[in-house]
C-alpha cells in the first residue's frame, strides 16, 4: 500500500512540476477542457415544447381569423360565418383565408422567435367534403375577416408573390371528418422572421364540388381550427457570452495562480 501511495505521489509531483514550469500548458489544458464541455452543452438539443392554439382555449387564445371570399356574392363579408366555402374556378369560385395571429412572442403561451419548429399540424373539421385537392399558400398582404370580400381583395386571392406566395405551403384532400395538415414549413418561416399573415386556401380544379371547414366562430369548441406546434427554443445569445466569459476567467485565474506558485517556489 505504501509503495502504491508513494508512486501516486511521485506521479502527482511530476505533473505538478510540469504545470508549474510552464503556465501556458495549464491555460491551454483548461481552455481545451472548458471548450470541450461547452461544445457538448451547446450541441445538445434544446428541450422540445408543445403549444396548441384554438380560439377560446384554456390559455385565453383569441387570435384566430377565418373567412371566405365568394365571387357569387362579391361584396359580402363572411367573417362571422361558422363555416367556409372553397370552390374552384367558375361562376361560383370562392377562396378561404385562415390565420393564427400572436402565436410568436415572449409569453409562456407563445413560441419564441427563432425557435426550431419540429412539427406543426393544423387540424380542420370538414363541413363540405371534396375529392379535389385543397392548396394552401402563405399570405403576403394584411387582411381582416371583418372587412375582406371577393372585391376588396381584387377578385379573390392571387398567388402571384404579391398577395400570396406562389409556392404551395401545404395541400390536402378532405373526404370527411377531421383533416390534419402539416404546416411545419410555414411556422418555420414565421419563426425565422417572415410576417405571419396566415394562409389562403384554394382549389384549382374547375368548380365541381366545394370544400368547407368549421371556423373559429363555430359554437362547438372542438370543431374550431386547431394549431399544434412542437418546437425547440434557441438559447438566448447572452447565455453564450456568459459561457465564454466563464472560460476566459477560469483560464486567466489558472494562469495567475500558477505564476504566483512559481514565484513562491523560486523565492
Amino acid at each position: 500500500m505504501l509503495d502504491s501511495r508513494s508512486s501516486f505521489l511521485r506521479k502527482d509531483t511530476h505533473l505538478d512540476g510540469l504545470a508549474m514550469s510552464n503556465p501556458s500548458v495549464v491555460r491551454g489544458m483548461l481552455s481545451a477542457l472548458f471548450a470541450a464541455i461547452a461544445l457538448l452543452a451547446l450541441s445538445a438539443p434544446c428541450r422540445a415544447e408543445l403549444l396548441t392554439f384554438r380560439e377560446g382555449d384554456g390559455n385565453g387564445y383569441l387570435g384566430t381569423q377565418d373567412t371566405y371570399l365568394a365571387s357569387s356574392t362579391p361584396n359580402t363579408i363572411h367573417g362571422a360565418d361558422t363555416f367556409t366555402s372553397i370552390l374552384g374556378p367558375g361562376i361560383r369560385e370562392s377562396h378561404a383565408l385562415l390565420q393564427f395571429d400572436d402565436v410568436f412572442g415572449v409569453s409562456s403561451t407563445q413560441i419564441p422567435l427563432g425557435s426550431l419548429i419540429n412539427t406543426a399540424t393544423l387540424r380542420l373539421s370538414t363541413r363540405f367534403t371534396t375529392a379535389n385537392t385543397v392548396f394552401m399558400h402563405e399570405m403576403l398582404i394584411n387582411w381582416s375577416q371583418d372587412v375582406a370580400t371577393w372585391n376588396s381583395l381584387g377578385a379573390g386571392i392571387q398567388t402571384n408573390d404579391i398577395e400570396a406566395k406562389q409556392a404551395i405551403a401545404a395541400s390536402f384532400t378532405a373526404p370527411g371528418g377531421f383533416v390534419d395538415i402539416d404546416v411545419t414549413s410555414s411556422l418555420q418561416n414565421w419563426s425565422e422572421g417572415e410576417t405571419n399573415l396566415g394562409w389562403a386556401l384554394l382549389i384549382t380544379a374547375a368548380n365541381t364540388d366545394a370544400y368547407g371547414f368549421q371556423t373559429s366562430e363555430n359554437g362547438s369548441f372542438g370543431l374550431r381550427p386547431l394549431l399544434t406546434v412542437d418546437f425547440s427554443p434557441v438559447p438566448e445569445p447572452g447565455s453564450f457570452a456568459i459561457v465564454a466569459l466563464l472560460f476566459s476567467c477560469a483560464a486567466g485565474y489558472a494562469g495567475t495562480s500558477t505564476r504566483q506558485r512559481l514565484r513562491r517556489r523560486n523565492s
